[in-house]
């Protein structure tokens, strides 16, 4: 599979960082892997053989990482192992922690301690950690994290999918605590929709308004400085930034679109990520080489026939869970 991805990766010009994911257990008194969970958990020596092998085989294009899922669902010492081989070999180091309530409370009766808290005084993360959600973190661990550099990924749109709750940005921001941005489902793919509902729902919370701009930017120039900044660094390849010696990746915008007509330099960038209509993107460059022209990717027409087969293919298989929409069934990820 992960030949598979770095070729679709390839083909499609992302600049991709693969990240396998060792799932070993149901949660903290739990094991054992439920049924569902049996075809994707693996044993720390099996993961840490699948990271090595695709280290050693990578076409030298991918960076490749290290995660765990959550402290539910990996051992104290399995979680020791993942951490060491990441220090050896300075990659991304990533993982769930403290999306729900629940696993909060569950931690707490584990380990005596809330899961920032544990992960901190256990296992020291700096800046090569990644943790993703954070929903449920005191202040006093919003503290002590911030000061090692760890960047937060925050998964708005499966946040609020899940009922998970909202992170306390402002608070964050302010502590010169490092983000990015993610998904955390198929759902949607838009970094720009999920910016837009990370600064809606702070909004929400707090009852006003501008939560994530900076003292001398707007809203979505301090976001997208923000997440590009903090998504490069938990890649691990230094891309977010346009820099001499670093990656030549960027996007280019249709000046001509009316999504953007009558907005500066600074407004065109809150029009970017609030107006929520068609992305007006006109070129994408990856490595030097424009992928996507006046809108289009190169391959793009393949590429859509391509996917719709798969979709098809796959359907039979969905459920409604996978879905906004859904039965009331609760999923955790």
């Amino acid at each position: 599979m992960f030949h598979a991805i770095e070729e679709a990766a390839a083909d499609t010009g992302i600049r991709l960082t693969y990240v396998p994911v060792l799932y070993e257990r149901a949660g903290f008194d739990q094991p054992e892997p439920s049924a569902d969970q049996r075809r994707f958990a693996m044993s720390p020596d099996e993961f840490v053989d699948h990271y090595e092998y695709a280290r050693e085989t990578t076409d030298g294009n991918t960076t490749v990482g290290i995660g765990a899922h959550s402290l539910r669902a990996v051992t104290g010492s399995s979680l020791r192992r993942l951490t060491d081989v990441s220090r050896r070999d300075e990659c991304p180091m990533h993982m769930h922690i403290a999306e729900q309530s629940a696993e909060v409370d569950q931690c707490f009766a584990r380990y005596n301690a809330r899961p920032v808290e544990w992960l901190l005084r256990e296992f020291s993360p700096d800046d090569r950690w990644c943790l993703v959600h954070a929903t449920h973190i005191s202040e006093e661990e919003l503290a002590s994290l911030s000061e090692c550099g760890a960047v937060v990924c925050l998964c708005p749109s499966t946040e609020a999918n899940l009922g998970d709750g909202l992170f306390p940005l402002r608070s964050w921001l302010d502590r010169g605590g490092r983000i990015a941005i993610g998904s955390d489902s198929q759902i949607t793919i838009n970094p720009y929709e999920e910016l837009r509902w990370l600064e809606y729902g702070q909004r929400l919370s707090s009852r006003s308004r501008n939560i994530a701009a900076g003292p001398d930017s707007h809203t979505g120039r301090s976001l997208l400085e923000q997440v590009l900044k903090g998504g490069g660094l938990a890649c691990g390849h230094g891309a977010g930034q346009l820099r001499a010696g670093g990656p030549a990746d960027l996007v280019t915008l249709d000046d001509e679109s009316p999504m953007l007509a009558g907005h500066d330099s600074e407004s065109i960038l809150d029009a970017l990520v609030f107006v929520g209509a068609r992305l007006p993107i006109d070129r994408v460059m990856v490595g030097g080489q424009w992928r996507v022209m006046e809108g289009n990717h190169v391959a793009g027409l393949e590429t859509r026939r391509s996917f719709a087969e798969v979709v098809h293919a796959l359907r039979p298989a969905a459920t409604d869970t996978a879905f906004p929409g859904g039965s009331s069934a609760r999923v955790s990820t």
